[in-house]
C-alpha cells in the first residue's frame, strides 16, 4: 500500500489538503477545471502554418487527399490527421473547433499525470505535479495548438498508466490490450514517440517471465507496424523531408529543455533557442540560480524521496533515456534531430520528479517552501507567457492571418487585379480567404527582381500587397526598400497586424484613378 507523506514527515498531516482531495475523488476534477480556465485565453487566436496543414480542410479535403498525404507527406502524424478529418465532418470548421481535440487531450493528460504520479508518490506529489502542468506554458501552448503533440502526450501517458496497472496485476489481459493499443495510437500519432519504447523496455525487464514476454511482444507489434508503414511510405513517397528547423541535441540543449522550456516555458527569461548558449546563461545569474535550485529538486526527486518502493530508477528511465539516445544520435552525426516539442512527452515525468523532490525533505517547512517554489514558478511563467503575446516564448507567436484576410477582402480591388508579393508562400492567408471570404485569395508571387519587373509590365495589375512577416524576415527589408525605390510604384498605405505588416503599392499615377 502506498504510504502518504504524513507517515514519514512528523506533523505534516495538517498540511495535506491534497490527501483529502485525493480521498474524496475531487482532485482530478478540480485540476481539470483549473486547466480548462487557464487554457481559454488565446484559444481562438488565428491559426498558423502547421495548424493549417495538419488540421484543416486546406490540406485534407477528401478521403483520397487524406490517403495521398499519408503516402507522400513528410509530417509524421497520420492518425491525428485522420481524427481531424472526421472531426471536422461533424463540427463546423472554426479556429475553436479545430483546436478542441488538442484542448481535450491536454486537459485529460493532466488527469493521467495525476494517476501516474500517485504510483510514484503521495497525494501531495500527485497534486503538485499535475498543478505544475496546469500552469506550464509548454503544456498550455500545445493544449491550444491544432497539432498532434497533445494527442501524442495523452496516449503515451495512457500507455504508461496501463503498464503500471499490468505490473500491479499481470493476470488481467485487458491491461495488455490497452497498453498495446495505446502504444500503437501514440506512435502513429507521431512517429518520433517510438523512441519511448526504449525506457518502457528497460522498465519491463525486471518483470516476471510471463508479463515480460507479453509486454515485449506488444513492443514488437508496435515496431513491426511502424516499420511496415514507413516501408510503404518510402516505397511510394515522392516528397522529401524539410528539416531545417531541427538542430543537434547537446548537453546544453538537454539542460535548457529541462530547466528552461519545461520549467518556465522560456517565458520569464526569454531567448530564441537558436541563439541560446552558455554565454547567455552567464549573463543571467538569477536565471542560473533558479535553474540550479530546480536541478537540486530534480535530483532529490530521483534519489532522495523518502517513501519506500517508489522505483526511482523507472523515473530515471522515463525522464533520461530519450535524451541519452538523442545525445548518442547527435554524436553519430545526425545534426537535424531535435526541436523541443518532439520531447514534450517527457514534461509530465519531469514534473513528477520535481514534485517528489519538493516533498523529499524531512522538515515540514522545507516541504512547504519547495512546494510553494514550484507553484510560484508555474504561476509566474504562465503570467509572463500571457504578457509576451508577440514574443518567441514556448514557440514563435501566431501572426493574425485571419485579420489580414479580412482586411484584404474588404478592399475594392478585384482579386484578378491584386497581387500579394511575399518572400514565402502565405498558406494561412490563402486558407482564411477561402474559409472566411468564400473566394480565392489574390494571386501570390514569391519575390525576385524578374517577377517584380513582370508585374510592373502587366497592365491588369492595379495593386501590389507586400507582406512583411516578422517570423520570416530573411530578405524582406531589402524587398521593401526596392519597392519603395521603384519609380513606377507608389506606397499608399501601411497596415500593421500581430506579427506582420501589409504594404500597399499601386502603379504611380493610379492612386487617384
Amino acid at each position: 500500500m502506498e504510504r502518504p507523506d504524513a507517515e514519514y514527515i512528523p506533523g505534516a498531516r495538517k498540511y495535506l489538503s491534497a490527501e483529502l482531495l485525493d480521498r474524496s475523488g475531487l482532485a482530478v476534477p478540480l485540476l481539470a477545471v483549473v486547466a480548462a480556465a487557464l487554457r481559454l485565453p488565446n484559444l481562438g487566436k488565428s491559426l498558423w502554418f502547421d495548424e493549417v496543414l495538419y488540421s484543416t480542410s486546406y490540406a485534407v479535403s477528401s478521403l483520397s487527399r487524406l490517403w495521398d498525404l499519408f503516402i507522400n507527406d513528410i509530417t509524421p502524424a497520420p492518425l491525428y490527421r485522420v481524427l481531424l478529418f472526421f472531426w471536422l465532418k461533424v463540427f463546423d470548421e472554426t479556429d475553436l473547433s479545430v483546436r478542441t481535440p488538442s484542448l481535450l487531450f491536454g486537459i485529460a493528460s493532466i488527469g493521467l499525470t495525476y494517476r501516474i504520479a500517485r504510483t510514484y508518490g503521495s497525494p501531495r506529489v500527485a497534486f503538485l505535479a499535475a498543478s505544475f502542468l496546469c500552469f506550464s506554458p509548454a503544456h498550455v501552448w500545445y493544449s491550444q495548438d491544432a497539432t498532434p503533440y497533445a494527442m501524442t502526450l495523452f496516449f503515451l501517458l495512457a500507455s504508461v498508466l496501463a503498464w503500471l496497472r499490468l505490473r500491479a496485476d499481470p493476470t488481467r489481459p485487458a491491461w495488455y490490450a490497452v497498453y498495446c493499443g495505446g502504444l500503437l495510437v501514440t506512435v502513429f500519432t507521431h512517429y518520433f514517440a517510438a523512441l519511448f519504447l526504449l525506457p518502457l523496455t528497460l522498465m519491463s525487464l525486471p518483470l516476471e517471465k510471463s508479463p515480460r514476454r507479453r509486454v515485449l511482444a506488444a513492443h514488437a507489434v508496435v515496431v513491426s507496424s511502424l516499420a511496415l508503414v514507413l516501408g510503404i511510405k518510402y516505397h511510394f513517397a515522392t516528397a522529401t523531408a524539410l528539416r531545417g528547423f531541427l538542430r543537434p541535441f547537446t548537453p546544453f540543449e538537454w539542460w535548457m529543455l529541462f530547466f528552461n522550456w519545461f520549467l518556465q516555458g522560456n517565458s520569464l527569461w526569454t531567448v530564441s533557442p537558436y541563439r541560446a548558449n552558455v554565454a547567455y546563461l552567464l549573463s543571467e545569474p538569477l536565471f542560473m540560480a533558479c535553474q540550479a535550485f530546480f536541478c537540486v529538486l530534480f535530483l532529490r526527486g530521483l534519489f532522495s524521496y523518502r517513501a519506500q518502493a517508489r522505483r526511482a530508477w523507472e523515473l530515471l528511465a522515463l525522464t533520461c533515456a530519450l535524451p541519452l539516445v538523442m545525445l548518442l544520435l547527435t554524436q553519430l552525426g545526425y545534426r537535424e534531430l531535435y526541436i523541443e516539442r518532439y520531447l514534450l512527452v517527457l514534461l509530465p515525468f519531469v514534473a513528477i520528479v520535481l514534485a517528489r523532490g519538493a516533498a523529499s525533505f524531512a522538515n515540514v517547512k522545507a516541504v512547504i517552501a519547495c512546494s510553494a517554489a514550484m507553484g510560484v514558478i508555474g504561476a509566474a511563467s504562465y503570467g509572463a507567457w500571457l504578457y509576451k503575446s508577440e514574443t518567441w516564448t514556448v514557440y514563435n507567436q501566431n501572426p493574425d492571418w485571419r485579420a489580414a484576410a479580412s482586411y484584404l477582402g474588404a478592399q475594392v480591388v478585384p482579386p484578378r487585379e491584386a497581387v500579394i508579393v511575399a518572400t514565402a508562400f502565405p498558406v494561412e492567408l490563402s486558407y482564411y480567404f477561402v474559409r472566411e471570404r468564400k473566394v480565392p485569395a489574390p494571386r501570390a508571387v514569391i519575390y525576385d527582381a524578374r517577377s517584380l519587373e513582370s508585374l510592373l509590365g502587366d497592365d491588369r495589375v492595379k495593386v501590389l500587397y507586400l507582406l512583411r512577416n516578422n517570423r520570416r524576415m530573411a530578405g524582406v527589408d531589402e524587398v521593401l526598400q526596392r519597392m519603395k525605390d521603384e519609380r513606377r510604384l507608389e506606397l499608399t498605405t501601411t497596415q500593421s497586424f500581430k506579427g506582420f505588416e501589409i504594404y500597399t503599392f499601386v502603379p504611380r499615377g493610379a492612386a487617384g484613378d
